[in-house]
């Protein structure tokens, strides 16, 4: 069948190397693409992705739970309806506006201390030497924590609760036990009197309440360890994916130079083209019909973002 070919050519060399001629093909001829060999249907445009995202009546997110959730525990990311919303709702004013300015120094030091120790020699790699300590360090600053070893702690486990997302038994096995490593590593620190002079991360989210309702012990735990996972992965890709396109078009480079304002727009950019993200899964909540074909109840669906987020 048309389908599996096409199917096979998600996992081939070419499409690795360049992913845009492949999904304007999907795009293009093949707008909904069932995977066999994954028991997947794909969709590539953007209306359909951003339909995925945002109708939750249809799609639910429940597809974390065998990956995050076997992992971390139970959080928001895996749950659809009222007990997502209120979580997020309680912990969403924590990450945005002036709750964030105090982290600026945070990040500014971080940053600083992995410029300082770069090797020398006139050659650097961003990702060996930067992106990949840059989100989990900030984070450990966040949440209280400092100094090198427990940077290095705190970036072993990481280490293990990421590849313990994959169902392979021995992965899984070591993600949760890092799990329970990193939980009673601030358990002292979520018993201690939660008062608002504390302004540590830890200290927020425990605080953190929505119409009376705070997230549990081991919700917090467990939603503390979610930031490692989205905001250190896709933070450390994100800033590889950036450098990759400003080293490789000099013109481009010299202008951020020349006027640095222009990095916002340029990340921004980079999101678009490059996300460190490209492909979010849901399950269907119903038979749904989608160009000419009903996908069954139960079925799970992939939203290509990268595809969608390169639709003329």
């Amino acid at each position: 069948m048309e389908d599996d070919h096409v199917a096979e050519l998600l996992s081939g060399d070419d499409h690795l190397r360049d992913p845009g001629p492949l999904w304007a093909r999907l795009r293009e001829e093949h707008p909904l693409l069932y995977d066999a060999k994954q028991d997947v249907w794909i969709v590539s445009r953007y209306a359909d992705v951003a339909e995925l995202l945002s109708n939750h009546e249809t799609y639910s997110i429940s597809t974390y739970a065998g990956s995050t959730g076997a992992v971390l525990g139970e959080t928001m990311i895996q749950m659809d309806g009222p007990d997502h919303v209120w979580r997020r709702s309680a912990v969403a004013p924590e990450f945005v506006g002036s709750r964030l300015d105090g982290y600026a120094d945070v990040v500014d030091a971080e940053i600083d201390h992995l410029i300082d120790a770069f090797p020398g020699g006139g050659t650097v790699d961003i990702v060996r030497d930067f992106s990949r300590f840059l989100p989990v360090n900030v984070i450990v600053a966040m949440l209280g924590f400092g100094g090198t070893a427990d940077m290095q702690v705190f970036r072993d486990w990481v280490s293990e609760i990421m590849a313990g997302l994959a169902p392979i038994p021995d992965l899984r096995v070591r993600g949760i036990e890092a799990r329970a490593a990193f939980a009673a590593h601030i358990a002292p620190y979520m018993a201690e009197p939660i008062d608002e002079d504390r302004r540590d991360l830890i200290a927020r989210v425990c605080r953190a309440e929505h119409d009376g309702n705070r997230l549990d012990a081991d919700e917090v735990v467990a939603f503390l360890g979610l930031l490692f996972i989205a905001g250190g992965e896709t933070t450390d890709k994100a800033i590889g994916n950036l450098w990759w396109n400003l080293l490789r078009r000099p013109e481009l480079l010299e202008a951020c130079r020349d006027d640095p304002a222009l990095l916002e727009p340029c990340f921004t950019e980079m999101m678009r083209v490059d996300a460190p993200v490209i492909g979010e899964d849901r399950f269907l909540n119903h038979d749904l019909e989608l160009h000419g074909v009903v996908v069954p109840a139960g079925a799970r669906m992939r939203g290509l973002l990268g595809a969608a987020n390169r639709d003329p």
